[in-house]
């Protein structure tokens, strides 16, 4: 009878270390120290889900991470992943300590996606072996291919603070030029018209072009970088340097689409029979545009010094906007040349669709898809 119980005593034991290395064993559970941010100050951070783990505590542990559809996943302010769709996975934790070096032992998990919730994520320490605690049966990942950490925010700041100093010593030598550029009331007045000067190389004109398309190019770039555009996102994908280069070849070649632009907008003109009329239809919409790419860094401003994970839906935000208000621009410069160009409504309609809308609706086509 004795023997009968050992035995079964032993199998039962037997029993239960399968099912143990099976299930997997839990160290620590991270759910009840995930908070939720829910977004919406004058921060412009979206919603996010954070928390901080220890990798030096049980180091040969493994990760388990559940996320929801359309997350995107950093650790401290290095992109990780992103899902698209309902994910879970397991990870060993010596893998995630050194593909995100730090100084200290905590990593801080920031889990970005619109409309969060705590119970979408879960994220648990532990040795799971071939089993898991959810009901999706997780992944083995690996940070192997994770996004090594980019020099995208120096970059930024260092297009500010060209841009600053050039906006300075544009300010300098031409007191008065840059306050009639840029001023937001001009947007609704028909000043412009009254003048009778057609000139468009002049020194003035030509340096806050090339201001215009630095910044323009900064967008561009930083657009590319956080929205993953396939050509683009391998130009950029580089040091410093490599960064600085192509910002100032893709200045150039904005500039080059800046004047090759002003030459569509004045053989339209010729064909329409508008005599001295694609300045100040240039001037204008370059007057729409500098006020809207100003408001755009304002926001990037505060977007990379708070909360840099929330650039990836705020950018997609900002390029929607201008696009929206770029064309609500040229319905305000069909408006006022109504009443200050001696053509009749449909072909002064016909020429703004040749000269604007359908080219910029063929390029926000492509650039937003």
């Amino acid at each position: 009878m004795m023997e009968q119980l050992r035995r079964f005593a032993l199998s039962f034991t037997l029993v239960l270390a399968i099912c143990g290395a099976s299930l997997g064993q839990v160290f620590v559970n991270y759910d009840e120290a995930i908070t939720i941010d829910e977004g919406g100050d004058w921060r412009f951070v979206p919603e996010i889900a954070r928390l901080t783990i220890d990798v030096d505590e049980f180091p040969l542990a493994e990760l388990g991470i559940k996320l929801p559809a359309d997350a995107a996943l950093f650790v401290d302010e290095v992109m990780w992943m992103y899902t698209d769709k309902d994910s879970s996975f397991i990870v060993p934790l010596e893998e995630v300590k050194a593909a995100f070096p730090a100084a200290s032992g905590f990593r801080e998990l920031i889990i970005y996606k619109k409309g969060i919730q705590l119970g979408e994520v879960a994220v648990k320490k532990g040795l799971f072996g071939t089993g898991f605690l959810w009901d999706t049966t997780p992944e083995v990942a690996s940070v192997a291919n994770q996004r090594v950490k980019s020099p995208i925010a120096q970059f930024f700041f260092l297009v500010v603070l060209i841009a600053f100093f050039l906006v300075a010593l544009f300010k300098m030598i031409y007191p008065t030029v840059l306050s009639f550029i840029v001023h937001p009331v001009l947007v609704f007045s028909t000043e412009d018209f009254s003048e009778s000067s057609s000139k468009f190389f002049t020194e003035e004109v030509l340096f806050f072009l090339v201001i215009f398309n630095m910044l323009l190019m900064g967008v561009i770039m930083v657009s590319a970088f956080f929205l993953e555009v396939p050509i683009l996102e391998e130009l950029i994908d580089g040091d410093l340097n490599q960064l600085f280069l192509i910002w100032l070849l893709g200045t150039g070649v904005l500039i080059l689409i800046s004047l090759l632009k002003f030459v569509w907008l004045k053989v339209s003109a010729l064909i329409f029979g508008i005599s001295k009329i694609e300045f100040i239809h240039f001037f204008y919409m370059l007057r729409v545009a500098s006020i809207i790419l100003i408001g755009m860094y304002i926001v990037l401003i505060l977007c990379f010094s708070n909360e840099i994970s929330s650039l990836m839906t705020m950018i997609g935000y900002l390029l929607k906007s201008f696009f929206g208000l770029y064309i609500l621009g040229v319905v305000l410069l069909f408006f006022m040349m109504v009443t200050h160009v001696s053509l009749k409504n449909y072909h002064l309609f016909s020429y703004l669709c040749t000269a604007e809308l359908v080219p910029f609706l063929v390029l926000s086509k492509l650039i937003i898809g």
